[in-house]
């Protein structure tokens, strides 16, 4: 076993408590798994999580004691705890406290297995359960002592994504472990183990076997990395996307047949989506390019040079992401951010006029930052175009956006001039009212006419809305 000696941490008041604590009770008290990981990356961690070894279970609570205790997961030797100082005052944030444990797989699915914990177990044994070997790290809180029996701390050395002891083994506990190690490729930037690569694709049909909300929850901490792209390669290379976004299987070596794509559909994507890792663009906007041109495949045609087209593909293409996200139990508001950018991400030409621009502003909103990575994204990786050229546009529509009469995400409710005052000064009724409202709103979007109470009265006149005499 690897075991490093390392000067003595320096603890928070919480964990120094903690850690006398159960010392006092003949155990010992560790630092376990992604806290670990994150130490040894320089990275911070949100969560620690311990494992305290030789006291039973039964003892765990008078060992921590004073304390607010949580026995939720008490099933899986798991306990929530908040420690209490002598005088009764609060220690620190809510930390999970486990008894060492080993899980044994009953069947396919990931409830499937059964939890047996042991305060006589060896660290190792613990961690020998876990995923990945750089979560399979522990440090000794007493004497800062790191136990990676693994060799995780090799591998994260070397940039290499692999699973403890049996890949195969590991995925058929818990696939969804495979789309995790989509996750940690796009945040951390590691390579998949070969071994991690042929047992993740013999094992994928049991992707059905793990409910929707679980590959969103992967799928979308892995678009949060700044190498997503990586992490849809290693699920498209073992076919795990495929499994969950079945679209994308259509795209495969789509041949797009046309002068401005070398590329076919699939690997067109994966490179939109690398140029936005690089841009540092948000979780959204790497979604829309996942998915903004999976619509390709279901609208191509062929004309009489040969060239391919593609007309609806943006539409097809929302629709089918709304579909898809909603089934995956995205939250609403991605699932519209997505949607949005998807179907509006053809609509904005580089020989289009100020007033075309306006109107994609405002009807963007505060989506409109999101829709230019991926705008700019897409167009870069066409052929043939003038990157220069690409770039400086994007530059001038947000240019344009900054400026303060410039409306962003507005609609006719927001215009200075009311209804009944457009009622009293036209004598309009009814839908007719509306009308007017909407004619202005689209004078203001373009730039047409600034949203002003005394310049929209002009335009009402000017435009013929006011009848002579009024």
């Amino acid at each position: 076993m690897n075991r490093t000696d390392t000067p003595t941490p320096v603890l928070d008041r919480q964990e120094d408590t903690l850690a006398t604590r159960v010392a006092a009770a003949g155990g010992q008290l560790y630092r376990v798994g992604g806290v670990i990981r994150d130490e040894l990356l320089g990275t911070p961690s949100k969560d620690v999580d311990y494992l305290v070894t030789g006291i039973p279970d039964r003892e765990i609570n008078a060992a921590l004691a004073p304390a607010l205790i949580d026995e939720v997961g008490q099933h899986f030797g798991v306990r929530k705890a908040r420690l209490l100082g002598e005088d009764g005052d609060v220690l620190g944030d809510v930390v999970d406290i486990a008894l060492p444990r080993t899980e044994v797989s009953t069947g396919a699915g990931h409830s499937a297995f059964e939890v047996r914990f042991d305060h006589t177990l060896d660290v190792a044994d613990d961690l020998a359960r876990r995923d990945f070997t750089m979560n399979a790290l522990a440090r000794n809180v007493h004497t800062g002592e790191l136990i990676d029996p693994f060799g995780g701390q090799e591998d994260l050395r070397r940039g290499v994504l692999r699973c403890v002891g049996n890949a195969s083994a590991r995925l058929e506990e818990d696939i969804i472990r495979a789309w995790r190690g989509a996750r940690f490729i796009a945040r951390l930037n590691l390579e998949p183990s070969s071994t991690l690569r042929l047992a993740a694709e013999s094992q994928r049909d049991l992707i059905s076997t793990v409910p929707a909300e679980r590959i969103w929850s992967e799928l979308y901490g892995a678009a949060k990395g700044a190498h997503f792209a990586s992490g849809v390669a290693f699920l498209i290379d073992t076919g795990l996307l495929d499994l969950s976004l079945p679209e994308w299987t259509a795209a495969r070596g789509f041949d797009q047949c046309n002068r401005y794509h070398c590329d076919p559909v699939d690997r067109h994507i994966l490179a939109v989506v690398a140029r936005l890792d690089a841009q540092g663009a948000s979780p959204e906007a790497k979604l829309a390019g996942l998915f903004h041109d999976l619509g390709k495949p279901a609208t191509f045609t062929v004309d009489a040079a040969g060239q391919g087209h593609f007309y609806g593909h943006d539409d097809v293409g929302a629709d089918l992401a709304r579909a898809r996200l909603s089934a995956l139990k995205a939250p609403s508001d991605v699932v519209d951010r997505v949607e949005l950018l998807v179907r509006e991400h053809m609509n904005l030409p580089v020989t289009c006029g100020e007033k075309a621009v306006r109107r994609m502003i405002n009807r963007l909103g505060d989506a409109l930052d999101d829709y230019l990575h991926l705008w700019t994204a897409d167009r870069l990786a066409h052929v043939g175009v003038n990157g220069g050229d690409i770039l400086a546009f994007a530059q001038s529509v947000r240019d344009l956006a900054a400026s303060p009469d410039v409306p962003r995400g507005k609609d006719e409710r927001d215009l200075a001039l009311r209804g009944d005052e457009i009622a009293a000064l036209t004598g309009a009724r009814g839908s007719a009212i509306g009308a007017a409202k909407k004619h202005l709103a689209a004078l203001w979007f373009a730039g047409d006419v600034p949203n002003d109470r005394d310049a929209l009265i002009a335009r009402l006149h000017a435009d013929g809305f006011v009848p002579t005499g009024r």
